[in-house]
């Protein structure tokens, strides 16, 4: 083979050996960028959080810890300003320029780390820090960085630097289990991360840094150095004034933990799943609420009365303000923990307003018409009124607010169990649910089943009737989105039977009870009623006005009686500490399609000619 054909064969096979590199290269960067497109997961983040409770104007109002252990927020709305400074200055001063990856802050590590033959300096970016959160802090190998590296790429095209931001502050370690930005804010300073100084942000944004070796149960001294000196830092590029910086570097470093906020025990565990929730709760007056509730209880106590529950509801939108499901929470030797607002217990008297109100609807009865009030056996069944003495005959308003046992159990029987059970339900009162066979006459007198929350929303939705005589349909809400209802309710009552039950229920004369009664002097006009349970195990009181209903339940949560326990004494001065923190209220408007007429005196049905006055 001569030197020409030779040479002509090694370039064919150079240019052969070319053309496979080239394809090699071509499938290698088709293979590269296929891996860089679906490289990242396609939910970022899929982990546990912990469940949050907001009132309706954002205040965190209870949380609940993650399922792994760890108090970790759900991902923050958006990053405060000053913590923006401090974390980028501290961490990544290039974040705004630079595509997930520093170039010269990669040169610069080597450089370092060459020169002192040991890793002195990082070159991590805050978007290469996301990543490596999200890979769950594999081992630092130079194969582990250079995935990093394409990830935090990756990350770049895919979010914007604000959101990167938020998913770094949000995962980010603050020591312990504290895990995030808004986490360690309300676990270190006890406020949402947008009211922190700048010495606060400054030591935040130092923690992530080492969490393990200084935070505040370590090496406080350390951590408070590394605070001041981005402090220094921040003052030497003019980011903070001058006054900001000596102001901030006074303050001390906090205390090592803070319990987060706990207003609304019983609310936050009705509500499922974990994720970042806004109540319709007012924050200021449920802690008003809770604060008056220890104390009412408190008293209650030397009576061997250890729980109460307590409800209040607007009226015009269904909205629950205050939710206590029940008082002393962590105390387990009484069940603190049940949620009386959604427990089933005995009624009481508390449901003869609804029987009176559909009894006059339909015509059975008007107000002033005389009911029996005397010993009858209705089949064997025979009621006795609380009181042991007799009226004989009673006009059937003053039946209702003396809330005698004879003239209801009568009238139960004239209107008819069935339906009267039936209107229950249709009422929103769920928990009525066996055949009104079950029962007998003992449903008007406290053999039904009903919970508080359902209870007071269903004075809440006749009052509302008639503010919107249109409004048939009422349901109550816990939370701001109302995707889901706390109950729902059908009224189908006339307006003028509600605005007369209602009225009635405002009288103020408690014959029996007078002394009693005079406790409880308000300014303002209240439809209520109590109900007590037999063996007097269950106190009940609800209030309504046209702005707020209030529904309070008193007892033991075990179901154990007490003597002397009963709604006007026990229930009835609660309901009115609570309307007393209510703002102003009003009285309803007598409805347009009611109309005057003469009644008999003695009978108390519509006057005839046969009527002597």
């Amino acid at each position: 083979m001569d030197q020409h054909t030779f040479e002509l064969m090694m370039f064919h096979k150079f240019k052969g050996l070319i053309s496979i590199f080239k394809k090699c290269g071509a499938l290698a960067s088709i293979v590269f960028i296929i891996y860089f497109i679906f490289c990242l997961p396609s939910s970022l983040f899929d982990q546990n959080y912990s469940k949050l409770l907001l009132d309706r104007d954002g205040h965190l109002l209870e949380a609940r810890i993650a399922s792994d252990g760890q108090w970790r927020f759900p991902k923050i709305d958006s990053v405060p300003s000053k913590f923006e400074v401090c974390i980028i200055r501290f961490e990544d001063q290039h974040f705004r320029k630079h595509l997930g990856v520093n170039p010269l802050a990669i040169a610069r590590a080597i450089y370092l780390n060459i020169k002192n033959n040991d890793v002195v300096s990082g070159a991590s970016t805050i978007s290469m820090q996301t990543i490596r959160l999200l890979r769950k802090n594999k081992s630092r190998t130079l194969y582990e960085k250079l995935t990093e590296m394409i990830w935090a790429t990756r990350l770049e095209v895919r979010l914007t630097k604000d959101e990167i931001l938020r998913l770094y502050s949000t995962h980010a370690p603050f020591g312990g289990n504290v895990v995030g930005l808004e986490t360690a804010s309300w676990r270190y300073f006890n406020r949402p991360p947008h009211d922190l100084s700048w010495s606060e942000s400054a030591m935040l944004a130092v923690l992530p840094n080492a969490p393990g070796l200084i935070h505040l149960n370590k090496n406080r001294d350390a951590l408070l150095i590394k605070r001041n000196k981005l402090l220094q830092d921040l003052r030497e590029d003019d980011l903070i004034s001058q006054d900001a910086f000596a102001s901030a570097v006074s303050e001390p470093l906090p205390s090592p933990i803070n319990r987060l906020p706990n207003h609304c025990f019983h609310l936050v565990n009705r509500i499922k799943g974990s994720k970042r929730m806004v109540s319709t709760i007012d924050i200021h007056l449920q802690k008003q609420v809770n604060r008056i509730a220890q104390s009412y209880s408190s008293q209650m106590k030397g009576r061997n009365i250890h729980n109460l529950a307590a409800v209040i509801t607007d009226v015009k939108n269904g909205e629950v303000l205050a939710y206590l499901g029940n008082v002393h929470r962590d105390n387990n030797q009484h069940a603190g923990k049940v949620d009386m607002l959604q427990s089933v217990r005995s009624s009481g008297s508390i449901l003869k307003p609804l029987l009176y109100a559909s009894a006059v609807d339909n015509g059975t009865i008007t107000p002033s018409q005389l009911l029996p009030d005397f010993p009858i056996s209705f089949s064997g069944y025979q009621p006795s009124n609380y009181n042991p003495e007799y009226d004989g005959m009673v006009h059937a308003d003053e039946a209702l607010f003396r809330s005698l046992n004879v003239p209801a159990a009568w009238l139960l029987k004239e209107y008819g169990m069935t339906k009267f059970k039936k209107d229950l339900s249709t009422l929103g009162l769920t928990t009525v649910s066996r055949p009104a066979s079950d029962y007998g006459l003992s449903l008007i007198l406290g053999g039904a089943e009903v919970n508080l929350l359902e209870l007071t929303n269903a004075y809440a939705a006749m009052a509302n009737r008639l503010g919107d005589s249109s409004c048939a349909f009422y349901k109550s809400f816990g939370l701001m989105n109302r995707t889901e209802a706390f109950s729902s309710h059908h009224i189908t009552l006339d307006e003028g039977s509600i605005y007369t039950t209602l009225s009635t229920l405002s009288n103020t004369y408690r014959p029996e009870t007078e002394a009693n009664w005079k406790n409880f002097e308000s300014s303002r006009k209240i439809a209520w009623k109590t109900g007590t349970s037999y063996g007097n195990r269950d106190a009940w009181a609800v209030g309504v006005t046209p702005e707020y209903a209030i529904g309070i339940w008193v007892g033991n949560s075990d179901g154990e009686g007490v003597a002397g326990l009963t709604g006007l004494n026990s229930a009835a001065p609660l309901l009115f500490q609570l309307f007393d923190i209510m703002p102003r209220t009003t009285w309803f408007i007598e409805p347009n399609n009611m109309r005057t007429l003469d009644i008999c005196e003695a009978s108390g049905y519509k006057a005839s000619a046969n009527c002597p006055k």
